[in-house]
């Protein structure tokens, strides 16, 4: 996965620079290149899969050609760790956060 900087002045960079450099030598925020995309089987997949499985699924999606599968999935246990009540919303099910970024990744 290749990152590039929001303001357009710096070399594109891989996710491990990305995230040690927390920002482009140009000041701008690193976003991804391309937005990995899951398939309509695989969303209605990911629903008799454990909050930890989905995360799994959807870091290798971003991660897989540069963290090794075991670690993501270390990782994934490590961060989500405690318990996240589902909740419906209209007819769909979320979890009670905004943001991945809530919960340590």
């Amino acid at each position: 996965m290749k990152f590039y900087s929001l303001n357009h002045n710096s070399s594109e960079v891989n996710f491990k620079q990305a995230l040690i450099s927390g920002l482009a030598f140009d000041g701008g925020l690193y976003f991804p290149k391309f937005i990995p995309k899951f398939t309509p089987e695989e969303i209605e997949n990911l629903k008799d899969n454990t909050l930890t499985e989905v995360g799994f699924k959807v870091l290798t999606k971003w991660l897989g050609d540069e963290i090794e599968s075991k670690t993501i999935k270390q990782l994934i246990e490590s961060a989500l760790n405690f318990p996240i009540p589902l909740k419906k919303v209209g007819k769909i099910f979320c979890f009670g956060i905004i943001s991945w970024s809530n919960h340590g990744l």
